[in-house]
Order: structure tokens, then sequence, then C-alpha cells
């Protein structure tokens, strides 16, 4: 006999026609259960042929080779959802309250009870939530607005809640949403509408009479705007922050009286011209109009912008030139030369001489007898002192010299 804890095959030979054995291995072969193939019921000892069929909902099957009956209603208002779940059951169908009612919270030991939806009327701000099979009709609070990203596609209404769809624009690379599916970019920061869908910084350049301010689409992206100014006054300056930053003053004929630049009653000839703008080059005419200027450009130099009540054009020089004259010259010839060198006396024509060559001769005569063989040579002292034949000499040749003179 075998052991009690050891496993055997089941033995399929005792099994029914069209059925299988469930278990491969059991503890005892006579225990061994089994089930019928598809198609077939197992009824007793048996396997008999009873195809399912396909009930529609709200039937079952009520006997094998048999057509499908109407399942029974487990209270009014009711709708079947499905066929049966089980077989030759007529209380199987699943099912739910009927449109118009909604399910009342389940009793014990009672059947499920559908009660009419309620006739809610919501007020402003609320919407009527829609009765449902499980939940009877209910007043909810619109949702206020969308969130960033997306776009109302309907307002709130009595019977729907606000209604939103994501935003169809692709947003800018460093842009964030606002409501309305608008965007902004950081401050300091604008779209651009060169390079694509991104924001690159904000560096405003403003002219004269306009402040810097943040990039925006009221100011085109530009980040400037145009300062506040006393009416008929003329901007000096570009300025910064605020809108009463620039710096202004009244025209040449007009004093500041009452928060305006007011004109004398005079006319002013030529009439004064408010704020114009002539490029470099033109200057203003009398009827304020930019005309080219008549001046001749010299060599080296550009037109600078016109002054704005002045006809006069006005020019500079490019470095390294500087402006003389009316012209533009090289920095080194800008010193002045330097002054000629002070004249140097003549020197004094000398006189002729009325004695001729004979005070050279009687030099040369007394050289001679100096230079005589054997003869001694005395030397004149340094302070000048005239000793000697040479002082003789000398002071033969002055009244020689005196005695002609005197003649």
């Amino acid at each position: 006999m075998p052991n009690s804890t050891e496993c055997i095959a089941c033995n399929a030979s005792g099994l029914p026609a069209h059925a299988v054995p469930l278990a491969v291995l059991a503890p005892d072969g006579v225990r061994c259960d089994w089930a019928c193939d598809a198609d077939y019921l197992r009824i007793g000892a048996s396997c008999v042929l009873c195809p399912q069929p396909a009930c529609a909902p709200g039937t079952y099957e009520a006997a094998c080779n048999a057509s499908c009956a109407a399942c029974v209603a487990p209270t009014n208002n009711t709708v079947f959802t499905g066929p049966g779940a089980a077989r030759f059951a007529n209380n199987s169908c699943p099912y739910e309250c009927a449109p118009g009612f909604f399910q009342l919270p389940l009793l014990p030991n009672q059947p499920a009870r559908c009660a009419p939806c309620a006739a809610t009327a919501c007020t402003a701000g609320f919407f009527k939530q829609a009765c449902t099979s499980q939940s009877d009709a209910r007043c909810v609070r619109c949702r206020p607005a969308c969130v960033l990203g997306e776009n109302a596609t309907a307002a709130c209404a009595p019977d729907a809640d606000l209604q939103c769809a994501p935003c169809a624009g692709v947003l800018p690379r460093g842009a964030t949403w606002l409501a309305g599916c608008a965007w902004a970019c950081p401050a300091a920061f604008n779209p651009d509408a060169e390079g694509g869908p991104a924001c690159v910084p904000c560096a405003p350049v403003c002219t004269a009479g306009q402040f810097a301010t943040q990039c925006a689409a009221r100011n085109n992206w530009t980040g400037c705007e145009a300062c506040a100014l006393p009416l008929g006054a003329l901007a000096l300056s570009a300025g910064a922050g605020t809108n009463n930053s620039c710096v202004w003053a009244c025209a040449p004929g007009a004093s500041y009286a009452a928060g305006a630049c007011v004109v004398s009653a005079v006319e002013p000839s030529p009439p004064l011209c408010v704020r114009p703008r002539c490029g470099p080059g033109l200057a203003v005419a009398a009827n304020c109009s930019c005309v080219a200027c008549a001046a001749e450009l010299p060599p080296g130099a550009v037109w600078l912008s016109s002054f704005v009540t002045s006809a006069e054009c006005a020019w500079a020089c490019l470095p390294p030139l500087t402006a003389q004259g009316g012209a533009c010259v090289a920095a080194f010839a800008l010193a002045p030369p330097p002054p000629p060198p002070a004249s140097v006396p003549q020197r004094r024509a000398l006189a002729p001489n009325p004695y001729g060559l004979l005070p050279l001769a009687l030099l040369a005569l007394g050289v001679l007898l100096l230079l005589r063989p054997g003869r001694k040579v005395r030397l004149l002292r340094l302070d000048g002192a005239a000793h000697g034949p040479l002082a003789t000499l000398r002071a033969r040749a002055a009244r020689l010299l005196s005695r002609r003179h005197a003649d």
C-alpha cells in the first residue's frame, strides 16, 4: 500500500466522456476531481452538451439548449447594463438606476432603491452638477479662472462649469504664461523678433524726450517711452525710470508759467520751432523745416546735428585733426613758428686809410731790426708798459700819423 504522503497519478480511465482531471497528482487516485470540456456542463457524474449562448443585456441563460430569458429587475426605475453573469440565474443581470433617478444608499436586508433626481436651481457662481445613477444633482462652485497656460473656451453657466483648454501658441524660451494665454519675458528682457521665440536682454537706447523703462508691448519692446513735458517745452536729454526724469527747457523767447512754456505776444522772427530734429549736414530753416547746410564742409571734418533753434551748421574735425581758422589741420602744425633770430648788427665799414701803406712799412721795418743776427730782444712787460726798440718804433709811428693828420 502506498505511503499516505506520496502522490500518485490520477486514474483517468474512470472519468466520464468529455471530462478532464483537475489534478495531475493526488493523495489518492480515487479522490481525483474532474471537469467537463468547453460547451459541456457537468450534471451529476456526466458531461452533458450545453453550449452557453450569447445573451443580450437584461437576459440570462435559462436552460441548456434554450433561448435567453429576461432577468428580474431588483427594483423600479432601473435599466440593465449587461447579460446575466451566472448561468440559470434570473437575478444575475447587472443594472443601474434609469436616467433622472439615482440609487439611494443600500440598507441591510433591503433591495436597491432608485429615487428621482432633485430639480436644483443654483445661484450665481455655481453650476448644477448633473444627477447620475449613483448620486443626486447638486450645486458646485465654478472655477474662478483657468490656470496659467490655459484659455477659457466657455464661461461658467447654470448647468456647466468654466471650460478651459490648453493655449495653442508656443511659449517663447525664457518666458512665462500670463492669464488668457498671454506671456511675458522677465524684467530686463524682451522678445526676440528676429531670432525666433525667445526672450533676450532688454537694452533701451532712448533719445531726448524719452525715458528708459521695462520692455513691453506698449513701447513696442524698445523699453523707451515719452517723458511728461510741460506744454511747449523742449527736451534736452533722455530720462530713466520715471516719466518726469527728462531734462527740459522752454524754447528761446518763451518762459515757464502756470505749468507751460508761454511765448511772448510779439511773434519772433523767424518763428520758434517746436523740437525740430535735423540730422547731420542739415540746418533749421525759418519755416522750421530741415534744409541742406549752405556752408562747405572742410576736408577731414564731419557734420554735427544742428542746434534746435539755430540755422548755422556745426561741424567737427576727425582726430587727430584740430579745427583752426575754418579748416582741419594736424595737431603739430598748430604750434606757432619760432621767431626769426635777432639780426646781427653788421660791422661798421672801416674808414679808408689816409696814410696808405706807410704804417705797414714801418711795422715791417721794425720787425726786421728786431730779428737782426746778434740783436738781443727785450720782452714787453705783461702790463703793456712801453720799453725797448719796439716801443720806440710805435711812438715814432704815432707821431708821424698825427703829423700827417694835422696836415
